[in-house]
């Protein structure tokens, strides 16, 4: 079974992908890891609440939205088979 992609959707793919993120983002994503690692394991420390960007939400909501596209796309064309 295969899926079919139309360029147009893995263009827009490639697009979501080319999101630029801020110095400020990118900073704070080496906070975190740095942070994370400096604590150990998980198994060791307590399960804190963390605050994800602005940028890697919004980038993270699009790249759903264009698998959501994919899975619908290929939905259709297994009904048409």
């Amino acid at each position: 079974m295969g899926l079919e992609l139309s360029e147009e959707n893995v263009t827009k793919l490639v697009e979501g992908h080319n999101l630029e993120i801020s110095t400020e983002d990118l900073v704070g994503l080496q906070q975190e890891e740095q942070h994370g690692s400096q604590h150990g394991t998980l198994e060791e420390q307590e399960e804190e609440p963390r605050q994800l960007p602005l940028a890697v939400l919004r980038m993270a909501w699009e790249l759903w939205g264009d698998l959501q596209t994919l899975e619908n796309e290929h939905h259709e064309h297994q009904a048409e088979a």
